[in-house]
């Protein structure tokens, strides 16, 4: 006999619901429809049965762990299924944050020159960028506590991958610069100005730039959403990733991806 979750991986939602408790009608004009009616026994069979079995529900995905939701209020009692919402809720957050941060940075980037993002820079968080970040975090400190940190260890993770980019990124420069026969240990002007118009060196500079002003980027928004939106901070903040101290040191693991802010 196949467990429920097994009959709602086989058949459709509407399916699933009159091998339950539904009845399913046929009309004349071809049309089926299917008359739901909830019993006391029935209402036993999707507490006890269905939904206080997590088990049963490890793998559901999220669209269905929805439909399942409205057709069945019940089911929110459900570890897996609410599990399952929340994931996508957090992968949702995630995405408008990583979007948010990329846009900006490409936005700036086709307004200004990169180099002015080489180590030390203005990072231009104006207003309306900083109503973009209060919008989004707005929105997720309605969430519930689990959605909320399910998205900071993204995002912390988001960050770790970044750091890994940008040290491979680092990785290729020093090897254009052997390729070139630069000495590390005596950089001249003139080598300076041979890796500026090698066309592989430029293109890995740009990748390195572009991925320390994301990281920032990203920083501002998770301090702010650590902080709750405390406005007195913002400017600790901007000026914390602005720092040459911070420019130094960020892809560094000593260096909290939280600023400390008493």
């Amino acid at each position: 006999m196949l467990k429920p979750y097994e009959i709602a991986r086989t058949f459709s939602l509407d399916s699933f619901l009159s091998k339950l408790f539904g009845k399913l009608s046929n009309h004349n004009d071809g049309t089926m429809t299917t008359t739901y009616t909830l019993s006391s026994r029935d209402n036993s069979l999707l507490s006890e049965v269905i939904f206080t079995n997590d088990e049963a529900f490890a793998e559901i995905d999220a669209e269905k762990a929805k439909m399942i939701l409205c057709v069945c209020k019940n089911a929110k009692n459900n570890k897996n299924i609410k599990k399952s919402i929340d994931n996508a809720k957090a992968r949702n957050y995630h995405t408008q944050i990583k979007n948010l941060s990329s846009r900006k940075t490409s936005n700036e980037f086709y307004n200004r020159s990169i180099q002015e993002f080489d180590g030390v820079s203005d990072l231009n968080i104006e207003r309306i960028h900083r109503e973009r970040v209060r919008r989004i975090i707005t929105s997720l400190l309605k969430e519930n506590r689990s959605v909320i940190e399910r998205v900071k260890e993204r995002m912390s993770v988001e960050q770790i991958r970044n750091i890994d980019k940008y040290c491979n990124e680092l990785q290729k420069a020093v090897a254009v610069i052997d390729r070139l026969g630069i000495d590390m240990n005596n950089i001249t002007e003139e080598d300076r100005e041979l890796c500026e118009e090698d066309e592989e060196y430029y293109s890995i500079k740009y990748n390195r730039i572009e991925l320390a002003t994301i990281y920032k980027y990203n920083s501002y928004l998770l301090n702010m959403l650590e902080h709750n939106l405390e406005i007195e901070k913002e400017e600790i903040i901007i000026e914390y990733i602005s720092t040459k101290e911070y420019d130094d040191t960020w892809w560094c693991a000593n260096t909290p991806t939280i600023h400390p802010i008493m």
